[in-house]
């Protein structure tokens, strides 16, 4: 199972990096400058980090985005091993409760539910059964079974996630918006 883990994640690297060089290959609108990002900054980084227009737009939605982002930058630590005693049960209730209210927010509101495409509810369920199931291995069920299961989610969430637009993070930092040229 180590090897397909492995080849899963070197699957979802080279898939990042496709994308992010057919974007960057893509043509602009005038007056952005091909490449990397050239503005933004300091405030530019807080923007992308803390998601201050949210919070002033949609300040319970900034919080479970904020839940679900911490937990999963937790989760990842701790899947590195680092910390993980102390950033495991924080950063699964963290992330589960994040998923959990947005995937209910999508069943709840009408307006979101009218938005929603199929594919939006099947990527935050798979999200959260991946989590589900590595806080069952944790604490309620260890033993093989549970961590092959567990393992599998993940696999398919690696090869699921570079072609998603769960994967969000890239077009943040090249974003057309952060490369227009200005005088």
């Amino acid at each position: 199972m180590d090897v397909l883990v492995t080849a899963a994640f070197a699957f979802l690297l080279g898939g990042i990096l496709l994308r992010m060089t057919v974007f960057l290959r893509r043509p602009q609108g005038r007056g952005v400058q091909p490449g990397l990002p050239i503005r933004g900054g300091r405030l530019g980084l807080v923007e992308a980090l803390l998601f201050r227009r949210l919070w002033r737009d949609a300040p319970s939605l900034w919080l479970a985005s904020m839940a679900f982002h911490g937990g999963l930058a937790a989760l990842l630590l701790a899947h590195l091993n680092i910390a993980p005693h102390l950033l495991r049960a924080p950063g699964a209730a963290a992330m589960i409760g994040g998923l959990a209210w947005l995937l209910g927010r999508r069943l709840v509101l009408p307006a979101m539910r009218r938005i929603s495409a199929p594919s939006d509810f099947l990527l935050l369920l798979l999200l959260l059964a991946n989590a589900l199931s590595g806080a069952a291995f944790l604490w309620l069920v260890p033993g093989e079974m549970s961590l092959l299961v567990h393992q599998g989610l993940g696999i398919v969430l690696f090869l699921v996630l570079p072609f998603s637009k769960l994967l969000h993070a890239p077009g943040i930092v090249l974003s057309p918006s952060r490369r227009v040229l200005h005088d």
